[in-house]
């Protein structure tokens, strides 16, 4: 869906949380590599690089990340550098800040969710702006 399949597809696995594993504690990633969890995971991640949580991804925890897929279940807040993919059949339970989302049909979302073009997310999940970002002030009508 909206091309990230293909980048995830031709980027470097560097972590894989297989399907019968669950890990509990606190992931990061400082590379550009990409994460891949199939399993349970409780905890915090953390990541430069992409993460990528399967059909069968079970995720309780609040995610960083750049490229950010969701075909699994996530119980967390997400927020991502560059896009957030919420595929089909896919849940998210918390709020998602993000400068692009796509949403496939049958997601299930229940939070908030903040989408600003301009957003510049650091590693630590901190929200700026961009340099080369304008605020438009538009008129009031009436």
């Amino acid at each position: 869906m909206f091309g990230f399949k293909k980048r995830a597809q031709k980027g470097k696995i560097t972590t894989i949380l297989g399907e019968n594993s669950h890990f509990t504690g606190k992931l990061t990633l400082d590379g550009e590599g990409m994460v891949r969890i199939d399993g349970r995971f409780e905890g915090e991640i953390k990541a430069n690089g992409d993460l990528i949580i399967g059909k069968s991804g079970d995720v309780k925890a609040n995610v960083v990340g750049g490229y950010v897929i969701i075909g699994g279940k996530v119980e967390g807040n997400v927020t991502t550098h560059k896009h957030l993919e919420l595929q089909s059949g896919g849940q998210l339970i918390g709020d998602i800040r993000t400068p692009s989302l796509g949403v496939g049909e049958g997601v299930t979302f229940k939070g908030n969710c903040n989408v600003e073009h301009g957003l510049l997310i650091s590693h630590e999940g901190k929200a700026g702006e961009r340099e080369e970002t304008k605020k438009i002030r538009f008129p009031k009508i009436g």
